[in-house]
């Protein structure tokens, strides 16, 4: 496998690239799914591209909590070999007896995209708050705020408490993020109790 990748390294990449748009894509897809609409419907190429980095913190969440149990059995569950030092045994460890449960990580990741996408697309909570135009609000029908659920190259997915709308981008004007979902702060009266 190293002779592979050490000789073919843009089949690799390629590859790479491929599967983490895919686990992206189904983050996305999962997400938008919440919201009542499918990513497909709304998407260009240049959305399929880059889909992995709606997801980016999520997959990188998760590959350093797994890093961090196998830095804890390195540490605390592996004997060493007399002389061995610490460098060798993580070598040992994490690359040459952990094959298996690297490959099924990777394996894994297109399930908890779809889990994260799940859960995060099932409400307004955690949302940005934006802010948009008297005017713009106004053709669109709506009062009060408003919270971005996603993007995509041509449109936004706005929501309220009520309703969600999807608007293309052209349509919407300046548009100003201001922060996360105020439902899901703590209020000054709760924090004074």
């Amino acid at each position: 496998m190293r002779k592979y990748v050490h000789d073919h390294p843009g089949v690799v990449i390629t590859l790479v690239y491929f599967y983490l748009s895919i686990v992206g894509l189904i983050y996305q897809y999962f997400h938008l799914k919440g919201f009542g609409v499918s990513v497909f419907d709304f998407s260009v190429t240049q959305d399929y591209l880059i889909a992995f980095l709606k997801a980016l913190p999520f997959l990188l969440g998760l590959l350093f909590i797994h890093f961090l149990i196998l830095i804890k059995d390195v540490i605390f569950n592996q004997k060493h070999a007399p002389g061995e030092t610490f460098r060798e045994r993580c070598h040992a460890v994490l690359i040459a007896s952990r094959k298996l449960e690297l490959a099924l990580l990777l394996l894994s990741l297109p399930v908890f995209a779809w889990l994260a996408g799940d859960i995060q697309g099932d409400g307004i909570e955690g949302h940005d708050l934006v802010d948009i135009e008297e005017s713009t609000a106004k053709k669109l029908g709506v009062e009060g705020p408003l919270y971005l659920f996603d993007t995509t190259q041509g449109y936004l997915f706005l929501a309220d408490e009520n309703s969600r709308i999807v608007v293309k981008r052209d349509d919407v004007g300046a548009l100003k993020v201001s922060g996360f979902n105020k439902t899901i702060q703590p209020t000054a009266e709760a924090s004074a109790d």
